[in-house]
């Protein structure tokens, strides 16, 4: 009979981890409509991203080629062409500010950077070695 009998002295009952936090909800779906390209747009657009990202004098160097190339030719409409692209890609304009080049305010070399440790403060405001105030010995 003792053993039927309940004779725990905690507190509250122990509860499974479950009740404590219950599992996340699945993950929300969301259906975007497939778009299909052909083969040739996905591989120019994966070239064009390349070229951007890890060439990104690239397109200075083409268009300074086909300047050239349109020089040797003589013709003068291809010539001013592509002098009209080659000043447009060659003109500094507004660009788009690249993922983690921004520097922060204060980021900048120290203005008295002498190789490669800067000078220290102290040094700044130090005096000038004289020769007076030193002794020679004789």
């Amino acid at each position: 009979m003792e053993s039927s009998k309940n004779t725990s002295t905690a507190l509250v009952r122990k509860r499974d981890d479950l009740e404590l936090m219950p599992p996340p909800p699945p993950p929300k779906r969301i259906k975007r409509p497939k778009r299909v390209i052909d083969e040739d747009s996905y591989t120019d657009a994966l070239s064009q991203i390349i070229a951007r990202d890890f060439f990104p004098g690239l397109l200075e160097s083409e268009t300074q080629q086909e300047y050239l190339d349109a020089l040797d030719s003589k013709d003068p409409e291809w010539i001013s062409s592509a002098s009209r692209r080659l000043q447009h890609v060659m003109t500094p304009g507004r660009k788009r500010a690249r993922r983690g080049t921004s520097l922060a305010p204060g980021a900048q070399t120290p203005r008295g950077f002498a190789g490669d440790t800067p000078v220290s403060v102290s040094a700044h405001r130090a005096p000038p070695f004289s020769k007076k105030t030193t002794r020679s010995r004789k």
